[in-house]
């Protein structure tokens, strides 16, 4: 006998107008177009085709866009710079992925799960999110080395269990979980020749204030402030 807004009930009913298409649901579909782009964000694909190609001018592709599907042949964009949460995990490819130069982030489970064994991590790239490669062919290839670098110097993980370790020369990015894998107190890290960034200082907060349980860690890299 009413609708509620915020909270409180208000003795109005409320009236919808419903019309009828007179088009079949296969023509409905039909008339979808192919992709669904929203502010340069792919966020649906409509129609499966043996060779997907993403448009120029796409700059993401959203959370769990392709997640668990089935693709022959992908085309990605040279405008491409994010590859959102879980856009292709569980993917079972056919042909190899080929991340454009230029692309600078890889979300969260985007690329897990696959059976891509091989990827060419661009140099342009900045940031990997947390289990990103999880449970990949291409991760199993690479999870024993001690540092995993990917790009231009970006320290995607460390899977050592030294107390004190001494990043090598080059790195200019820690990502924030790269010592996530670190069993033992690591006290402290430094970085040879390197002037930290932001994304250093935030990598230090979130181990402070996330991990203090397996860290007794000194936020502060040498140099900085």
């Amino acid at each position: 006998d009413g609708y509620q807004v915020c909270g409180d009930w208000v003795d109005t009913k409320l009236t919808y107008e419903i019309t009828l298409s007179d088009k079949t649901l296969k023509e409905i579909k039909d008339a979808l177009p192919d992709m669904e782009i929203v502010d340069n964000v792919l966020v649906k694909i409509n129609r499966k085709k043996s060779v997907i190609e993403i448009p120029e001018g796409v700059s993401e592709i959203g959370h769990g866009v392709f997640y668990h599907e089935y693709i022959n042949e992908i085309i990605l964009p040279s405008t491409l710079k994010k590859i959102g949460s879980c856009a292709f995990c569980g993917c079972k490819f056919t042909k190899p992925l080929t991340l454009p130069e230029g692309l600078e982030e890889i979300g969260w489970m985007s690329i897990a799960y696959t059976n891509l064994d091989d990827l060419n991590i661009p140099n342009s790239i900045k940031k990997i999110d947390h289990s990103a490669f999880s449970g990949s062919d291409f991760y199993k290839k690479i999870e024993n080395n001690e540092f995993i670098i990917f790009g231009d110097g970006v320290l995607y993980l460390y899977t050592g269990k030294e107390e004190k370790v001494i990043v090598p020369e080059g790195i200019k990015i820690v990502c924030p979980h790269a010592f996530y894998k670190t069993n033992d107190s690591l006290e402290y890290y430094k970085i040879e020749g390197y002037e930290p960034n932001f994304k250093d200082k935030e990598y230090c907060e979130n181990v402070k204030n996330r991990m203090q349980d397996r860290f007794d860690f000194v936020s502060k890299l040498e140099g900085m402030d």
